[in-house]
């Protein structure tokens, strides 16, 4: 119930406007190119750099800070597809 108030609160300026929320928020993420493919890409890193920093705790294997330095890299490339994303829908499309 009150996630509900709190979603027709943040959606109540948008119906102010004349249009349903959702269609505004499809229309423009339809304006971004290769969304789905950056989405997808920056998940799949995110998961492969976190596998590669869990296996040994899970395995309590002995740790290879190569294995730690190619999870971090593989972390922080997905971190900035990330904020790259942010940046172009919320400065450009307006989300």
């Amino acid at each position: 119930m009150l996630l509900s108030a709190i979603f027709g609160l943040l959606r109540s300026p948008i119906r102010a406007l004349g249009d349903d929320g959702a269609d505004i928020g499809a229309r423009r993420v339809k304006e971004v190119d290769g969304l789905g493919f950056y989405l997808l890409l920056q998940v799949a890193l995110l998961v492969f750099g976190l596998l590669i920093w869990i296996m040994p705790l899970i395995n309590k294997a002995s740790v290879n800070p190569i294995n730690l330095g190619v999870a971090l890299v593989l972390i922080w490339i997905s971190e900035l597809i990330g904020r790259g994303l942010f940046y172009s829908l919320h400065m450009t499309t307006g989300l």
